[in-house]
């Protein structure tokens, strides 16, 4: 029994860490509780079989088999997409429990690989708490329990060397101390921010800046980014079960916008969605955020005549990077000018990303000239409407107006041809549901105008629930229709992929040429040093409109666009007389309180709540481990039986004398250490228990002369197996019946 504590003290704890952190390698979410404890069962599950002797271990390892293709089987036979996904994760978390446990036993064997493994953790525990790496308190409390019994075990070894001790009994006696630990760490509540470090932060981010820069300059490695992890997005368009991480911060930013408002810097866009992930298509032309900026320019200069402020006002950012590296450039949405403050900065496009010519590293510098765009309904409707149309005496006028002189080669035939291109390519059909085709309809019956709707779409969302951990997308989504199904009328909670990604399907289902962004969204602290941090990475969707271009919506629950719109000078001038209503201020905020629409759950519940659980899906795998350990008796009696018969008078005393030796220690009857079976069997007689005359001397002369035993001797045997069956019955009832099954035999 203390070797299998033994064993289960070392391999258990890092047979489940192993297990949950392969599972968030391949998944990207940590395990579940039902997860959890179908790893802790089979982490357990080689320690336990071997120690236990060999009918046992066939039942143990037969069952688990039998079980599995049961349950394989009824889950393909009878189970829905998401059941089979289940399952199938089930299987790899039980193979990944199986693999890192059978990995235990090798450090186990090995003083050296355990060890080494400790020192490991150790470090895996230093850095994650110095850099604030996210780690659940599970793996932190795992970690903590395998070092602590390790540093007793070897402690000992010290302190007793040259003495001999049973280094296994006291890992099992000192655990208790190491369980401890493993609660407190979990009882315990974690602080929502890691402790700051602030001297070894610093040396880390001083150390790692020269590392950067010795890379770039020895190495010249251009089309790698060195630090990616620390951009907070991905870069790719998947939609993963959960997010989370520290808001480490990575660039500083001086604006000429004003405190609480707010900086949308692009990172990538998306066009196509396949129901699990967003991918990017071709650039139009190098430069096509730039001419999307030109055409809201000329907009708004025919539309504002001599105020095109009422539009669209220039804003300078400047941006610094803190210690990391990227080849990402994060600009506005819409800009006119790229500069390092003297000359203009060499980039390019690609896969819907802006690159610099090489990877930007500490302390890098470039200042760009955004476009804001007033999301005031009344300017946003104006410039929408169609009133006037953009021709090549606008455009013209436009360059020469805003001294694009460096952009005059990008014609108005360009600028038309580009916004053909966003409408082929960013409107791809949207086949949508009864329901959510009714809340579009909805919508569009309820608003006025384009600008409207949409805000009408993106006030819809606000009804749900945002988290980060909306867990992974079931196996029935397949395309964009299933997505918006599940999402809308079933999850209803996401985080800013989800929300986003909605928005432009039901966007493009309404006839909107839209597209899903990745990047940052930065509430401006202060116009002199605003920090951009990893927790500000964010996904929005933008809708392209005739006049204004692309234009952003942001329909994630808890976010919104601060002072993104303004009064116009006619509104102004207009409130200042006192013929208006219209805001006091220079700034104006989007109300569409009086009109309502949500996403309806309800039938969907109710047809859950109606759905009746098939029992023969938990029917047949317990009925199917039933008959196999039934059968697997029932077969191995029947050859016990068989085997009986042909055997000796000999080998058939000796196995009933053993069976009343195994009876009697179920009893609590043993032999005390030094003691004779004949004083064994006077000890019994003083203490009353009956086990038959016969017995003890019969089991003596097989054990200890050459004589054999005859007839009439295995016969008072007999009688003492049944004494003594009858003392198991009255100590252990539960016991008997498996006794009377096993002696069928000796019949």
């Amino acid at each position: 029994m203390v070797k299998l504590l033994y064993r289960l003290i070392i391999i258990f704890p890092l047979a489940i860490l192993g297990t949950g952190m392969a599972v968030d390698l391949i998944y990207g979410e940590p395990l579940t509780a039902g997860e959890l404890l179908l790893a802790v069962l089979f982490a357990a599950f080689l320690p336990i079989i071997s120690r236990v002797g060999s009918q046992f271990r066939v039942i143990a390892i037969g069952g688990v088999l039998i079980v599995s293709a049961a349950v394989l089987f009824v889950t393909m036979r009878f189970g829905s997409a998401d059941s089979k996904e289940a399952i199938i994760r089930a299987f790899i978390i039980i193979g990944i429990s199986i693999g890192m446990s059978a990995v235990g036993f090798i450090v186990v064997k090995s003083r050296g690989v355990k060890i080494t493994v400790a020192l490991a953790l150790l470090v895996f525990l230093i850095v994650t708490t110095l850099l604030g790496y996210l780690t659940t308190k599970i793996e932190m409390a795992l970690c903590v329990v395998y070092i602590i019994t390790v540093a007793f075990e070897e402690s000992q070894r010290h302190f007793r060397r040259g003495e001999t001790f049973d280094r296994e009994k006291f890992v099992v006696f000192t655990w208790p101390f190491a369980l401890a630990f493993f609660l407190i760490i979990l009882l315990f509540k974690a602080p929502n921010k890691p402790y700051d470090w602030a001297i070894f932060v610093k040396m880390y981010e001083r150390t790692k800046a020269i590392t950067i820069e010795i890379k770039e300059k020895v190495f010249s490695r251009h089309s790698e980014d060195y630090d990616s992890a620390m951009l907070g997005f991905s870069g790719d368009g998947r939609i993963a079960g959960e997010v989370g991480g520290k808001g480490e911060e990575i660039l500083k930013i001086v604006t000429s916008k004003r405190k609480n408002e707010t900086i949308y810097l692009t990172g990538k866009i998306f066009a196509n969605f396949d129901g699990h992930e967003w991918t990017s298509i071709p650039a139009y032309v190098e430069g096509e955020r730039v001419i999307d900026s030109m055409m809201a320019l000329s907009a708004a200069l025919m539309y504002g005549e001599k105020s095109s402020n009422d539009y669209i006002r220039p804003e300078n950012i400047d941006i610094t990077f803190l210690p990391f590296s990227s080849k990402y450039m994060f600009a506005p949405s819409k800009y006119i000018s790229l500069s390092d403050g003297f000359h203009a900065i060499d980039y390019s496009e690609q896969d819907g990303a802006i690159f610099f010519d090489k990877t930007q590293i500490i302390n890098a510098q470039y200042k760009i000239v955004g476009l804001s765009v007033n999301y005031n309904p009344t300017a946003m409707n104006m410039i929408t409407s169609g009133t006037y149309k953009v021709d090549e005496e606008a455009w013209d006028k436009m360059i020469s107006a805003y001294r694009l002189y460096n952009f005059s080669d990008i014609s108005f035939e360009t600028a038309e041809g580009y916004a053909d291109y966003v409408k082929a390519h960013y409107l791809s059909p949207v086949n949508v549901s009864g329901e959510v085709a009714e809340t579009l309809k909805a919508i569009e019956e309820a608003g006025n105008t384009d600008y409207d709707r949409l805000k009408l779409l993106e006030s819809a969302f606000k009804s749900m629930t945002y988290t980060n951990t909306p867990g992974k997308l079931p196996g029935k989504v397949t395309d964009a229709e299933s997505f918006l199904d599940y999402f809308l009328t079933e999850s209803q909670k996401g985080y800013c992929v989800h929300y986003a990604t909605a928005f432009c399907l039901m966007a493009r289902a309404m006839g909107y040429p839209s597209r899903y962004v990745q990047g940052y969204q930065v509430p401006v602290t202060d116009s002199s040093d605003t920090r951009v941090d990893t927790s500000m990475a964010h996904a929005w969707p933008e809708v392209w409109l005739d006049g204004i271009g692309w234009v952003i919506f942001e329909p994630t629950p808890g976010r919104y666009t601060a002072g993104a719109g303004w009064a116009t000078k006619a509104e102004l001038a207009a409130d200042a007389e006192g013929r208006s209503n219209s805001p006091q201020q220079d700034e104006y905020s989007y109300d569409n309180s009086e009109t309502v629409i949500e996403f309806d759950k309800e039938n969907i519940v109710e047809e859950e709540e109606k759905t009746p659980i098939n029992w023969y899906i938990f029917a047949i795998p317990v009925a199917a481990f039933l008959l196999f350990a039934i059968l697997f008796i029932v077969i191995e009696v029947l050859i016990s039986r068989r085997r009986f018969r042909k055997a000796s008078t000999d080998e058939k005393a000796d196995i009933l004398c053993v069976r009343i030796m195994n009876m009697l220690l179920f009893c609590g009857k043993k032999p005390m250490p030094g003691e004779t079976l004949s004083e064994f069997g006077k000890r019994l007689q003083s203490e009353g228990v009956e086990y038959g005359p016969g017995f003890i001397p019969c089991y003596e002369r097989l054990l200890y002369s050459d004589r054999g035993v005859d007839a009439d001797s295995l016969a008072e045997i007999v009688k003492s197996e049944e004494a003594v069956a009858r003392l198991l019955r009255e100590t252990r009832k539960w016991l008997y019946p498996f006794y009377r099954l096993r002696s069928l035999y000796k019949k």
